[in-house]
């Protein structure tokens, strides 16, 4: 009889005993589930973040590009040239060389404003050669720069003993001609220009 006290006893231990852990184990499984059954807990997803938006690019600016510096003109002194001849009667008082000669000996000049002193002018003055052709050398006084609007070049006298004697304007010998840029035919070291051709006439009868 007192055993089976005892074993009633300890079935009635181990169920107790069993209630404890189910019981311990249902709190720690409810704690887990969340007491509903509504699932585990995760972590909260964060919001996307969006990319930061690039800042604007400005449009290029166009520089403006300097203009090249332009070049101040080389300044030379000049030389002119020409050809004078002597008309025949016959065309005298025409616009023509037809039939005239060279006419050596006659005096030309050039005649050149002066920047410096106004009141006194430039002044050069040649004789023609045998060919009727004459040369004004260069000088540092008169330079390229502006000589085309500064000189003219003037029949200044006849050759002594002729009878061509009066100056003509053909090619503006008497009023005085401007001066024309000229080609040499090898490299110089000063401006060339040239006028004319001139011409002289002779004092002829009306007959």
């Amino acid at each position: 009889m007192a055993f089976i006290k005892v074993l009633v006893a300890l079935q009635l231990l181990m169920f107790f005993m069993s209630l404890t852990t189910v019981t311990s184990l249902g709190v720690e499984v409810d704690t887990l589930v969340g007491g509903g059954g509504s699932g585990l807990h995760l972590p909260p997803v964060p919001p996307p973040v969006a990319a930061p938006a690039m800042a604007p690019v400005a449009a290029p600016v166009a520089v403006p590009v300097p203009s090249p510096i332009s070049k101040l003109p080389i300044r030379k002194p000049i030389a002119v040239q020409g050809v004078v001849f002597c008309k025949p009667c016959k065309y005298a008082g025409k616009d023509t060389l037809q039939d005239a000669s060279p006419l050596p000996g006659a005096i030309v000049k050039m005649v050149c404003e002066n920047a410096k002193s106004p009141r006194s002018p430039i002044v050069r003055v040649v004789t023609t050669d045998k060919h009727g052709y004459f040369f004004i050398l260069p000088t540092k006084r008169v330079t390229s720069y502006g000589a085309q609007k500064r000189c003219r070049v003037f029949l200044a006298l006849p050759p002594k003993g002729s009878n061509c004697t009066n100056p003509t304007y053909l090619n503006w010998g008497k009023s005085g001609a401007y001066l024309k840029p000229t080609k040499p035919t090898t490299p110089v070291e000063f401006a060339l220009y040239s006028v004319g051709p001139f011409a002289f006439e002779p004092v002829c009868s009306k007959d």
